[in-house]
């Protein structure tokens, strides 16, 4: 029988490695847009077609930048500090993670004790009523990243088979980029310092805030009425930088 492989790789081929990466760009990239274009009141979301659910603006690729880099100056600054206590928590962490899983009823109640403190996390951002999306995504990333993680430890210390933690991980990756969509559309309408003046066809000028640019034309933010509307590319003559209607 033809084999492709003599043995089973230990690492990921060039096409498996590829394959990964693009599923994983498909499903943060349809989850950030399908969370943001749901927080669109009204039925704006049935304008955007499926090109636009798996692209990313400059902005949000901009962001992901950002953070890398400080990650990385970070990591760099402190290599060894966050090595030596990465190795410390790990290593608590798969005890953690053995008492877990060794009792169904603990696996119950260390569940119910991560929703809770998820709650209470929210609760303590939503009362700050900040509108940086660095702030409101910590939840999810805690919630989220900590859910994954245990099911990560879980398949290395063989409590739970691969594709459960693989499912667990894909789907804890999914909820987090929907909320980071949703809180970065919330994110764009608090910060009003982007406001630009269009003049339509008709030479009226109006004020507003451009937050996307799709198949289904300019997705753009009233301020003054605190409403969202679309607009087509060609009803306007004139994009201005800054506001300058008023």
């Amino acid at each position: 029988m033809f084999k492709i492989f003599e043995e089973e790789p230990d690492e990921l081929t060039i096409t498996e490695a590829i394959a990964v990466a693009s599923f994983t760009y498909l499903l943060i990239s349809s989850a950030f847009n399908t969370g943001y274009f749901n927080t669109v009141p009204g039925h704006f979301v049935e304008l955007f077609t499926l090109q636009d659910l798996f692209a990313l603006t400059l902005p949000v690729i901009e962001y992901i930048f950002g953070v890398f880099i400080l990650y990385s100056v970070v990591s760099i600054l402190s290599f060894w500090s966050i090595q030596e206590a990465w190795g410390v928590l790990s290593s608590n962490f798969e005890k953690i993670v053995a008492v877990l899983f060794s009792d169904a009823l603990q696996f119950k109640l260390g569940m119910i004790f991560i929703i809770a403190v998820s709650f209470v996390l929210n609760g303590i951002v939503g009362l700050t009523g900040t509108s940086s999306f660095a702030l409101l995504v910590v939840p999810t990333i805690f919630i989220n990243g900590l859910l994954a993680y245990i099911y990560v430890v879980a398949w290395r210390t063989g409590h739970v088979r691969y594709r459960t933690a693989l499912w667990i991980v894909a789907l804890n990756g999914w909820m987090l980029a929907y909320t980071s969509g949703k809180s970065w559309l919330k994110s764009e309408i608090a910060d009003l310092s982007d406001v630009q003046s269009f003049v339509t066809k008709d030479g009226t000028c109006i004020d507003r805030k451009l937050l996307r640019s799709a198949g289904g034309g300019l997705l753009l933010y009233n301020p003054g009425l605190k409403q969202f509307e679309i607009r087509g590319r060609d009803d306007f003559k004139t994009v201005y930088p800054l506001k300058t209607c008023t």
